[in-house]
């Protein structure tokens, strides 16, 4: 990781609060939904083996435009640990939190070079069901997690519903391993790659279907 020397404080104050989503205590309003395709189902296996909160079922069933453009199959052979020189798989579901590698080719100077994302997502509870967090990580793009949440069959991001919306202008953060608090840190870039500052600049917890400022 690259080392990037910074000097001062920065407060919550950074970002406006004030235009932060309302709390969110019921399903979101169908204006703000976006209609996309819908989920393909979990087999009646993975009804028995899965619950409705698992955060592998909810990870697989998300549409690919939400996953790097990752397909399922995809994501069912990163799962399996296919390629364990790669990316090392976890799935933890009495945490909700799962991490694994994801093939992919990017062209450079016209050539199609293979590469590998980082994936990992977590179920944060909310009492209209579980909200997923997704962060598809490459080196050249930044640490904004996504956050969707199935409604009626399909899957809509409400990202800007649980996120102050300038947090991403000068911040971003790592999806949690465990509990529900986000450390938000600078985030900077040099050359063609984001890094996160070391320092932990804020936390925010999850109350209300939303983070809010830990104080």
């Amino acid at each position: 990781m690259l080392l990037v020397l910074f000097i001062g404080t920065v407060s919550t104050s950074e970002f406006s609060l004030a235009q932060a989503p309302s709390p969110a205590p019921d399903i979101p309003p169908p204006s703000v939904t976006t209609p996309l395709a819908q989920p393909e189902s979990a087999s009646k296996k993975e009804d028995v083996l899965l619950g409705k909160n698992s955060i592998t079922r909810s990870f697989l069933e998300l549409p690919d435009m939400f996953v790097g453009l990752t397909t399922r199959k995809d994501r069912e052979l990163a799962l399996k640990n296919a390629n364990p020189t790669l990316f090392s798989t976890i799935i933890d579901e009495p945490n909700g939190y799962l991490s694994c590698g994801l093939q992919t080719t990017k062209i450079v100077n016209g050539t199609a070079r293979p590469i590998t994302k980082q994936v990992t997502a977590f179920l944060f509870p909310s009492t209209v069901g579980p909200v997923i967090g997704v962060s598809v990580k490459l080196p050249d793009s930044p640490d904004q997690p996504r956050f969707y949440y199935c409604l009626n069959g399909q899957w809509i991001d409400v990202t800007t519903r649980v996120l102050p919306k300038d947090l991403y202008k000068k911040f971003g953060f790592q999806l949690p391993r465990s509990g529900t608090a986000i450390n938000i840190r600078r985030q900077t870039k040099e050359r063609d790659t984001y890094r996160l500052m070391d320092t932990v600049e804020f936390v925010m917890l999850w109350k209300n279907n939303r983070f809010v400022p830990d104080k």
